[in-house]
């Protein structure tokens, strides 16, 4: 678990930097430790930052959850989000026809 260690250390040196809290979320997301990784991605996410796996991740995580309401949600923000590029934006807004908006 070092090493999960020193992706919390980046993501918290660098909160700016999405890869990093993406990279800490995702290896805890890995080791089973979902109620860990989804407040790093809301993080991520509630800052708008343009960093399509952490939407995607987060949104999957919930879909898991059973939590398509909160899953939409995000894909929603994403689409919305011009800060990401348009084919990624084409995905989310694809996602959220699948699941019937």
């Amino acid at each position: 678990d070092e090493a999960l260690r020193w992706c919390r250390k980046a993501a918290d040196l660098r909160p700016e930097e999405p890869r990093y809290g993406y990279t800490y979320a995702f290896f805890l997301d890995r080791k089973g430790d979902t109620a860990k990784a989804i407040p790093v991605l809301r993080k991520i996410v509630d800052r708008n930052q343009p960093f399509s796996p952490a939407y995607v991740m987060l949104g999957t995580i919930y879909e898991k959850q059973g939590k398509a309401d909160e899953a939409k949600k995000i894909y929603r923000r994403a689409a919305d989000n011009a800060e990401l590029p348009e084919p990624d934006r084409a995905q989310f807004r694809n996602r959220l026809r699948t699941m019937g908006k």
